[in-house]
């Protein structure tokens, strides 16, 4: 299910008593009028001068907005007058006004609480497959892609793994051949230790022509013998391919090949393993900056895509390198029959606009927001105090919505990892 960040202040309307909706009966440039709620009895302070003003353009095909204050407000009426005038959309009945309380300051503001609850308090839990191929993950974006890969004969792009089996990969490197044998390699090579064993693992499938995957030396130029005869295919449909290869003598780095047979191949590969058999410690991308954003680790399980299947919780130290993280397995795990994956936790992106979509749970953005609105109330005030004894009026709101952002973070952030500093113990080999 997908919000937008009109939908969201809408909850934060209906949950607080910070705003109300109106639906228009008149409306002009310098106006809104509404007959049936805010014409009768009222007192005049109903609607303070000063109080923030969205108008909602409801006829606009993207949902336009403008912002504006309220100036003079006639109960007889129900009339409420602009200050600016309204200078963007064009006013038609049953258009929608939000009316805040004058402390919130401006909407803007109200939206801004809401990409911070967004991009820094909400996230999910999403996996990637540890290896030692920079971007085998193929997370980093489509705009960064000539830093982490290169195309040879073959142009690079980055696409949604949109319906993807199972969650196992986001995004997916598309390698569209230009010339006959073109692929796609990682720029940043792997270095290796001769007589070493590793393994590679990759999910692809070929939409046009067919995959192929090769290992290349790097030191000395040439494909590595890989010792599963199954490195190509021409399956629409994604197949995994994976082999074990010893590193040759004389050979110090090595790198993976991804690419098509023929010059019209469009294939698309994700989740590229390529580990060190045996080995027990491996880096985590530099992209994680927080040990709580490590959450838990396991194996991919099954041969078949279309059968995956997560297998139990595996047991893992962490220890901090320099600006960075090294996780530390279990003996045989790395390099085994099946790739190992980490769970991430990921911050939502912004809205940048009232019609733009998220997948973040209307709950617990809201909470966040509310939790962001109501400090920042509280904090204004507070600096604004003048007894010891005056009580701050914010206090219980944010009481109560700091509470309602623990309880939706405990339910979808949930699971803490286990960690300690580990007595170090490494399998890796220092050249």
């Amino acid at each position: 299910m997908s919000i937008t960040r009109e939908e969201v202040r809408d909850a934060i309307i209906a949950r607080t008593p910070l705003a109300k909706k109106y639906t228009s009966s008149a409306i002009a440039t310098s106006s809104f009028s509404d007959d049936e709620v805010l014409a009768g009895p009222h007192a005049s302070s109903l609607v303070p001068r000063g109080s923030p003003i969205r108008i909602r353009d409801v006829t606009d095909p993207a949902n336009a907005y403008e912002d504006t204050f309220a100036d003079v407000y006639n109960p007889s009426t129900g009339n409420v007058t602009f200050n600016p005038d309204l200078d963007t959309i064009t006013p038609a009945a049953a258009d929608i006004m939000e009316l805040w309380l004058p402390e919130i300051g401006h909407v803007s503001y109200v939206d801004d609480d809401i990409a911070l609850a967004l991009t820094v308090d909400c996230g999910y839990w999403t996996p990637f497959v540890l290896t030692l191929v920079t971007d085998g993950d193929m997370e980093t974006l489509n705009a960064d892609i000539a830093t982490y890969w290169t195309g040879s004969s073959a142009t690079l792009s980055k696409t949604d793994a949109t319906g993807f089996p199972h969650r196992f990969a986001r995004q997916t490197l598309f390698v569209n051949n230009t010339g006959a044998a073109g692929y796609g390699y990682a720029a940043t090579p792997i270095s290796v230790v001769p007589g070493d064993i590793y393994r590679v693992n990759v999910l692809v499938r070929a939409a046009v022509g067919t995959c192929t995957l090769a290992i290349y030396d790097v030191t000395n130029s040439a494909n590595i013998t890989l010792d599963s005869t199954a490195t190509d295919t021409t399956q629409k449909q994604w197949v995994v391919l994976s082999s074990t290869f010893t590193i040759p003598t004389g050979c110090y780095q090595i790198r993976p090949h991804l690419g098509g047979a023929l010059v019209t191949a469009d294939t698309y590969w994700t989740a590229l393993s390529i580990v060190r058999v045996g080995d027990t410690r491996i880096s985590l991308p530099a992209r994680i900056t927080h040990l709580g954003d490590i959450g838990r680790v396991y194996q991919r399980l099954g041969t078949q895509v279309d059968e995956f299947y997560r297998g139990e919780d595996i047991d893992y130290d962490i220890e901090q390198v320099e600006s960075g993280f090294d996780l530390i397995l279990p003996a045989s795990i790395l390099g085994g029959a099946y790739p190992v994956y980490a769970e991430e936790w990921k911050n939502f992106t912004s809205l940048i606009t009232d019609v733009v979509t998220t997948s973040c749970d209307l709950d617990y953005v809201t909470a966040h927001a509310c939790r962001r609105i109501f400090q920042r109330l509280f904090d204004k005030e507070e600096k604004n105090r003048s007894s010891t004894e005056w009580v701050n009026r914010w206090s219980n709101l944010l009481r109560h919505w700091r509470a309602e952002a623990q309880a939706q973070e405990n339910k979808h952030r949930g699971f803490r990892p286990r960690w300690r500093i580990p007595q170090l113990q490494t399998s890796q080999v220092t050249v």
